[in-house]
C-alpha cells in the first residue's frame, strides 16, 4: 500500500511542475536514432513543426514515443487526403541459426519474416488522432499468446490520442496499446529477458504528461486477467503508473524512470504461462531503467521484479528447498558505440543479462522458462536509405538441474534485413 502511495504522490507532484525550459535536442537527437542492433535503426522525425521557440515540440514528441513504447514503430507520413491519412510500415526478414532451441531440441536453421508491420493513421485536428497497426510474424513467440505455426494478421494496437504538445505537457490515449511498464524495443531479434517480464498489451486508458523540464508519467487502467474464483467477471481490474526524468543538455544525458503494475498476470509471456488462463492471486510488479549517453556511446540497465511470490498454480520455482512460490525477476545491462562504416551510419551493442526465479516448473503447457543467464553481441548499418542489416549473436545458459533446467548452452546467430515503408 505504501508503495502504490509514493508513486501515486509523486506522479501528481510532477503533474503540476509545468516547468519550460528553451532547449532543444537536436544535436542529441542525431546521435541517439542512429542504428540500434535490437531493433528498427531508424530517426523518426516529428511531423509536427515547432513554431513556439520556448518549446521544442518534437523532442517532446520523441520523448512520448519512448515513454509509450513506440519509439520503433514506424511513424506515418501524413501525405494524404488534405495530410491527414498517413501509413507507414516496415518488414524485418530474417535467417536464424540455433545450436539448441528451447534447451533440448535438435538443431534448427531457418528463414522468417521475424515482424511485418503497417501502421494507418488520421488526423481529426490539431489535438486528436487515431491509429491501428497491423502485425504479422512467421514466428510464433512474437504472439501472446503463442501462435500455432499457423500464425495470422494480428490488430496489435488500435488507439485515440488527445493531445497537443505545443500547448500542453499533458496527453490522452485510449484503445488497444502497449503499456508503460519497463522499457524496452518493441521489434528486437531476440526479446530482452527484462522484455519478456515487463511487455504488456491492454485495451487501456492513459493520461500523462511529458514536460519539457525533463519530467514524464503517466497512470493507466484496464480490464486484465479475471481471477479464479471470479471467471466471469469483466471489470477495469488492473492499473499501473509510471514516471521518470530526462536530461540529455550534459556532455552525460541521462534518462531514469520506473513503473509500477498492480497485477504481473497481464504481462504478455506470464498471461501466456497461465494453466488455466486465470490467476490466483494478485502480484505486483515493478520496473526500472537507467539509460547514459556521452557522445558516441550509451549505457542502459534495465530491471523488472515481482514484488511478491505467485502462487504455484500460476507460476513455480523449484531449488533446494523444493517447490515453492515463484518471484521472478531480469536484469540487463548494455553498452553501444555509434560510429561510421563506409560513411553509413553503424553501432555495436554488446549486454548480459540475468534472471532469477524465472523457469516455471508447473504443468502449464506454455510454463515460461527463460534463460538463467543471456551474452549478446550485434552489429547494426544504415546500408540503403530505409533499408537497414543487422546481425546478433546470443549465448543462452540455460537453469541447472536442481531448478529443473538442464544447465546446458545454446546459441543463436541471427542475420536481419530491414525495410522501412
Amino acid at each position: 500500500m505504501k508503495l502504490r502511495r509514493i508513486v501515486l504522490l509523486a506522479f501528481v507532484a510532477c503533474l503540476f511542475s509545468n516547468v519550460s525550459l528553451a532547449v532543444t535536442y537536436d544535436q542529441v537527437l542525431a546521435k541517439i536514432h542512429e542504428p540500434q542492433t535490437d531493433t528498427v535503426a531508424v530517426q523518426k522525425s516529428s511531423k509536427q513543426k515547432v513554431k513556439a521557440p520556448e518549446k521544442d515540440v518534437k523532442s517532446l514528441t520523441r520523448l512520448l514515443e519512448e515513454f509509450t513504447q513506440d519509439r520503433d514503430d514506424p511513424n506515418p507520413d501524413y501525405l494524404w487526403f488534405d495530410h491527414r491519412i498517413g501509413f507507414a510500415g516496415l518488414l524485418n526478414a530474417e535467417m536464424q541459426d540455433k545450436t539448441k532451441p528451447n534447451f533440448m531440441n535438435p538443431r534448427s536453421d531457418k528463414i522468417s519474416v521475424g515482424q511485418t508491420k503497417l501502421n494507418i493513421a488520421a488526423k481529426a485536428n490539431d489535438w486528436v488522432r487515431g491509429q491501428i497497426g497491423l502485425f504479422y510474424s512467421t514466428r510464433a513467440d512474437y504472439y501472446y499468446p503463442t501462435a500455432s505455426t499457423n500464425t495470422n494478421i494480428d490488430m496489435e494496437e488500435a488507439y485515440l490520442d488527445v493531445s497537443n504538445l505545443k500547448e500542453y505537457p499533458f496527453y490522452f490515449r485510449a484503445g488497444k496499446q502497449f503499456i508503460p511498464f519497463g522499457k524496452y524495443h518493441r521489434y528486437p531479434i531476440i526479446r530482452t529477458l527484462p522484455q519478456q517480464l515487463s511487455e504488456a498489451q491492454a485495451v487501456a486508458a492513459q493520461l500523462g504528461f511529458v514536460d519539457n523540464s525533463g519530467f514524464y508519467g503517466a497512470l493507466y487502467i484496464f480490464n486484465g486477467v479475471a481471477n479464479n474464483t471470479n471467471r466471469n467477471a469483466d471489470d477495469l481490474n488492473n492499473y499501473g503508473a509510471a514516471i521518470g526524468y530526462e536530461n540529455l543538455y550534459h556532455a552525460l544525458g541521462v534518462n531514469v524512470g520506473m513503473g509500477y503494475l498492480n497485477n504481473m498476470a497481464d504481462v504478455g509471456a506470464i498471461r501466456n504461462n497461465l494453466s488455466v488462463r486465470y490467476y490466483t492471486w494478485r502480484v505486483n510488479g515493478l520496473s526500472a531503467h537507467v539509460d547514459m549517453l556521452s557522445g558516441p556511446f550509451d549505457f542502459a540497465v534495465r530491471y523488472v521484479t515481482a514484488l511478491r511470490g505467485f502462487s504455484p498454480v500460476d507460476f513455480q520455482y523449484q531449488d533446494g528447498r523444493g517447490m515453492h512460490n515463484a518471484k521472478p525477476s531480469a536484469t540487463s545491462v548494455a553498452a553501444g558505440y555509434r560510429f561510421q562504416t563506409m560513411e553509413r551510419d553503424s553501432k555495436i551493442l554488446v549486454s548480459y543479462q540475468r534472471s532469477r526465479d524465472a523457469y516455471n516448473t508447473n504443468a502449464s503447457v506454455n510454463a515460461l522458462k527463460l534463460p538463467e543467464t543471456r551474452m549478446s553481441a550485434g552489429y547494426g548499418i544504415n546500408i540503403l536509405k530505409n533499408t537497414i542489416v543487422a546481425f546478433e549473436y546470443d549465448r543462452d545458459h540455460d537453469y541447472s538441474g536442481r531448478n529443473g533446467g538442464t544447465g546446458s548452452y545454446s546459441n543463436a546467430a541471427t542475420l536481419r534485413l530491414t525495410m522501412l515503408i
